[in-house]
């Protein structure tokens, strides 16, 4: 058959389609309304539908609130897990927070035991130069002088090491008036300079003396230091360490600065700060230096630069015993040079100098203290300081 042909019977296909898809939809709604429909009524009349309905009812009503139930359960172990957290963080910074506190007490326990085991072993020094039996002289042999090193039942190793102060050229004596016809405080000083290598130590001698006299006459006293930028003082008194030098004009810490010794030979290469000190007491007369625990360079800067021989003669008879009394240099220096000399020469010390230490474990405590031994053999403390920990 030709699609033209086809055509004139399309129309009635449609129809009969149209017919044939309502009878079976009728057909449908009777079978409904005939079987489904009457059983559906008898099953939704029946008591055990009911109750099934019922028993879905529940069992529906019991799911929703397993599932409230369990959305709280979720919700309150979400806050627990929280609060756990919390706690924990808590309960961890309060451990951090001990161990810290601990390790805090334990430290300055350390500390505490190795300050008081440095204290004590300066107390011992102390009592040492008390019981030096012979206090008319003093000498780097005694048993004062010796470095001591001990340990202690706590383990802790301690090191004590007491200078004679009087070893060395005070400084502050500058301080103290001249006497005629005695050598000067400044001629002393500015050979020690010179010694050290600083050949032109006129101006800061002088500077240093208007510094630490009482006096306001000088060129460099309390007028000076004010018109400074920034302004300064002038205390007009003893100066009590190092660094207070530093604030007299002229003076640097290049001065101050340990040198190396080209060699033995060298006369103008030492180090100042070997050879001087500074001993912070007011006075009317100078502080000696003890002729048997000096230095070659401050020997020789005390009684002049020219006085090699007296040097040497004092250096060999301190070898063969200490110098017991200043009647041989008027022998071997002269009258006259010996009276010059006297008023800074003794043969035994007052001022000490006592550095203690103790370490245990890498840690350490020291203390440094400035004694005056009186000559009853009384030792009284001048300047105590610790070193920080």
């Amino acid at each position: 058959m030709s699609i033209k042909a086809f055509q004139p019977q399309q129309g009635r296909l449609i129809v009969a389609g149209a017919y044939f898809a309502g009878l079976s939809g009728l057909l449908f709604v009777l079978y409904l309304l005939t079987f489904v429909a009457p059983d559906a009524l008898r099953r939704r009349r029946s008591p055990s539908f009911k109750q099934r309905l019922e028993e879905e009812n529940h069992r529906r009503e019991r799911l929703e609130k397993a599932d409230r139930a369990a959305q709280k359960r979720g919700g309150v172990l979400v806050l627990l897990l929280i609060l756990t957290g919390l706690i924990a963080a808590l309960l961890a910074q309060s451990h951090a927070l001990t161990r810290a506190r601990t390790i805090e007490r334990q430290a300055a326990q350390e500390h505490t035991q190795l300050r008081q085991a440095a204290t004590e072993a300066a107390r011992l020094a102390l009592q040492r130069l008390a019981d030096d039996p012979d206090l008319t002289v003093d000498a780097l042999s005694e048993d004062w002088a010796v470095e001591q090193t001990e340990q202690t039942p706590l383990g802790i190793q301690t090191q004590v090491s007491v200078r004679d102060e009087q070893a060395f050229f005070d400084l502050n004596n500058l301080a103290a008036p001249n006497s005629p016809g005695r050598r000067a405080s400044e001629d002393i000083a500015m050979d020690l300079q010179t010694l050290c290598g600083d050949f032109a130590p006129s101006a800061k001698t002088s500077a240093l003396r208007d510094f630490v006299d009482e006096d306001t006459d000088g060129a460099r006293e309390t007028d000076f230091y004010r018109r400074l930028v920034p302004p300064a003082t002038c205390p007009n008194r003893a100066l009590y360490g190092w660094r207070e030098i530093l604030h007299v004009d002229g003076w640097s810490e290049e001065q101050l600065a340990r040198r190396p010794r080209a060699s033995a030979m060298d006369g103008f290469n030492a180090s100042l700060i070997d050879h001087a000190t500074l001993i912070p007491v007011a006075r009317t007369r100078p502080i000696p230096i003890n002729v048997n625990t000096a230095s070659r360079e401050t020997l020789r800067a005390v009684m002049g630069i020219e006085q090699d021989a007296l040097v040497d003669t004092v250096l060999v008879l301190r070898e063969i015993h200490p110098i017991r009394q200043l009647d041989v240099f008027s022998i071997t220096a002269g009258p006259e040079t010996f009276d010059r000399l006297q008023p800074f020469l003794d043969v035994r010390s007052h001022y000490f100098r006592i550095r203690a230490r103790a370490e245990r474990d890498g840690r350490r405590a020291a203390v440094e203290t400035l004694v005056k031994r009186e000559d009853d053999g009384r030792v009284l403390v001048l300047q105590w300081v610790e070193e920080p920990s």
